[in-house]
């Protein structure tokens, strides 16, 4: 009878066994197949990694955002008008000077102008210009600085109302999850 610790029935040696013949054979080593399937492989990983840096990225930076509630009710700082008895205006005191108006007021021109400065795609984008975003991050890391902008619109407004104005990419990364939601 076999000792339980026997070496050679229970576990056979790795030359007697027909999936190790096989492995040690060029076929299965080499050839177009295998490279195409392990530059597969690494590619799925590698995006997959990406995937979830980027989900762990959101998760983190997405905590400490303000409610977009907060939006609708927003009230900017507008002028104060002091009245006399008959309702004439005889002073007006405010840090800056803002008069609140509906979009409705402003000419087709000027809303035509603002777009064409500030945000071309304004009413084509979803918040956010991927194409604008990639290459400012791309001129960024190449000048090795963060001059480059980027903003929409929407990404100024988020920015202008919740956000600080230093430049961080996790103020940026903010600030993009802010303009999707506004959006």
């Amino acid at each position: 009878m076999p000792s339980l610790f026997s070496n050679e029935q229970e576990f056979p040696e790795p030359e007697k066994r027909g999936w190790w013949r096989r492995l040690r054979g060029t076929h299965l080593l080499q050839g177009p197949r295998h490279l195409a399937a392990r530059a597969t492989f690494l590619v799925l990983l590698g995006l997959s990694s990406l995937f979830g840096v980027m989900c762990g990225l959101m998760l983190v930076y997405s905590i400490d955002l303000p409610q977009i509630d907060e939006l609708q009710r927003y009230r900017p700082d507008t002028t104060t008008e002091l009245l006399d008895i008959h309702g004439r205006e005889i002073g007006s005191f405010a840090l800056e000077r803002r008069v609140v108006l509906p979009y409705t007021a402003f000419p087709p021109v000027l809303r035509q102008a603002l777009l064409s400065i500030e945000d071309k795609t304004f009413e084509r984008n979803w918040g956010v210009n991927l194409v604008r975003a990639v290459g400012a991050a791309w001129r960024d890391i190449h000048s090795r600085s963060r001059a480059q902008g980027s903003s929409t619109l929407t990404m100024q407004l988020a920015r202008n109302l919740f956000l600080s104005n230093e430049k961080t990419y996790g103020r940026k990364l903010q600030e993009i999850l802010l303009s999707v939601q506004i959006e």
